[in-house]
């Protein structure tokens, strides 16, 4: 029996709030940022839907690495130890919506379920306050 999964009326804006962030930040005047991965709206549903690892991890990591303004990008191998310390610096100062770390139930981003891998995505591609602005002529 093969599984199904059904998105959210709210899934589904997480994953198009990710998909205009990837677009927006795909510029060559933003060099210093790490770069995603190369997504459509539908490659980006395809993966939450059939819990396609690779592409959210990737997504992860690199939002991740711009986030934590790092010198090199996150390395898979290191990854789950970092995220689950930024969320839990992010909880303290209630950045974060979850309002808990998913991270402690679930032990990695690959355990956790599609959904919540959006959530973490989306969560960790927001910018802070203050630090980009934008002017409309």
């Amino acid at each position: 029996m093969e599984k199904t999964l059904i998105l959210t009326a709210y899934a589904y804006w997480e994953i198009a709030f990710i998909y205009a962030f990837t677009v927006y930040f795909d510029r060559p005047d933003l060099a210093t940022l790490f770069p995603t991965p190369v997504i459509s709206p539908q490659i980006l549903e395809d993966a939450v839907v059939n819990d396609a690892h690779g592409l959210l991890g990737d997504l992860m990591r690199a939002f991740l690495s711009n986030a934590m303004n790092r010198k090199k990008p996150l390395l898979p191998e290191n990854s789950d130890r970092l995220l689950f310390s930024y969320i839990g610096s992010k909880l303290q100062v209630d950045d974060f919506d979850l309002g808990y770390n998913p991270l402690a139930n679930h032990g990695s981003f690959e355990g956790l379920t599609p959904e919540l891998k959006v959530s973490e995505a989306r969560m960790n591609s927001q910018p802070k306050p203050n630090t980009i602005s934008l002017s409309i002529a």
